[in-house]
């Protein structure tokens, strides 16, 4: 028998695809519980860091840190919120701007 038979994680195995999803479903749980306040500020953090141009990381984190400061405040939040707040930014850094008129 071939030893690639044996592995459970197979990218065909019914097995790997179940957990797959389940992975899948609940990361994407966990993107649509963020509030919205932190959703608006996030894009904001992207499209103000996306128009700062070339510069340094640090930038970057002072943006950031001052947008997701203003969203929730003094509020105690999880780290997923956190997290998801930087994937909605980067995102949105990586959106190309709307066109100008």
């Amino acid at each position: 028998m071939n030893p690639s038979q044996n592995n459970p994680f197979r990218k065909d195995d019914d097995l790997a695809n179940a957990v797959s999803d389940i992975l899948n479903k609940s990361q994407q749980q966990k993107q649509d519980t963020v509030p919205d306040n932190v959703v608006s500020a996030a894009k904001a953090a992207g499209a103000e860091y996306r128009d700062a141009g070339p510069v340094p990381v640090e930038t970057k984190n002072t943006i950031y840190r001052k947008h997701f400061s203003g969203a929730v405040g003094d509020s105690e939040v999880s780290g997923n919120t956190r997290d998801s707040f930087e994937k909605l930014a980067d995102q949105e850094f990586n959106t190309p701007p709307p066109p100008t008129e």
